[in-house]
């Protein structure tokens, strides 16, 4: 709760996960044994650990028990593992998810289209109107999450090149043609800015399909992009001006290299 970094976050869960190396192990591998029984899977431990190890690179391990420390320590779930002993259940294929809220008719947009196969995430539940990403699953389509989903957040904290299965989504409502801008914007680095711009963001209503922040310790600055989904122009304009009111905000302006 004190770290904010997922840098420092990261290093301090991997400090634990060694720590605990062995219950880890203990622990995963009883949690495997019991989501195997309860698929109905019955083999033997061998028969199971042969069919673990030929998948030790999909699930980015070296060694078996790297893979049960995982899943003890709760870094990688156990029905990853059950997924290779059961065959894949039959998924119709369905069209963006429709969602009714006040009358309109709200969809799901993927990179600015619509009509992907997506489904809501259940462990955050977003709502119409709060901004969103979209995660590519295995199998499952595009996971829609809430972008601060800690479930999400802390999946990509602990494994970065996640991240590339990260995917521009939003909420469109039918009938209003939005367009993707980029923002670029620079203030003094302090704790809670990036809440404080993206809280004026999503104060007009205005969807951030995607973000981007980097500090300079040297300058105490940081630069944060987003990529919104604007109306029109008047839009535009009140968001940039809203944005420059936002305390320790230096400077507003369009960014067509963050789309």
């Amino acid at each position: 709760k004190i770290v904010t970094t997922p840098r420092a976050r990261s290093k301090i869960r991997h400090w634990l996960k060694q720590r605990d190396y062995e219950e880890n192990v203990v622990r995963g591998r009883e949690m495997i044994l019991k989501a195997l029984s309860r698929a109905g899977v019955h083999l033997s431990n061998s028969e199971i650990e042969d069919g673990i190890r030929k998948h030790l690179t999909d699930f980015r391990v070296k060694t078996i028990e790297d893979l049960y420390s995982d899943i003890g320590f709760g870094t990688q779930p156990s029905s990853m593992v059950v997924a290779r002993f059961t065959p894949p259940p039959e998924r119709p294929v369905r069209r963006a998810k429709t969602v009714k809220t006040k009358g309109d008719k709200v969809l799901v947009l993927v990179d600015g289209m619509p009509g992907a196969l997506t489904r809501f995430a259940q462990c955050c539940k977003p709502q119409p109107g709060e901004p969103i990403d979209g995660f590519v699953t295995q199998g499952r389509g595009i996971s829609i999450h809430r972008a601060e989903c800690p479930h999400l957040n802390r999946r990509i904290s602990e494994n970065p090149s996640s991240e590339g299965r990260l995917v521009p989504v939003s909420w469109s409502t039918d009938g209003v043609e939005h367009k993707h801008l980029g923002l670029r914007v620079i203030c003094h680095d302090r704790t809670g800015v990036l809440r404080d711009v993206t809280d004026a963001i999503s104060s007009m209503n205005i969807m951030i399909v995607a973000s981007n922040s980097r500090s300079n310790p040297r300058s105490s600055q940081a630069i944060l992009r987003f990529t919104v989904l604007i109306r029109n122009d008047p839009e535009l304009n009140g968001l940039m001006n809203a944005l420059r009111e936002v305390p320790d905000v230096l400077s507003v302006t369009r960014d067509s290299r963050f789309r």
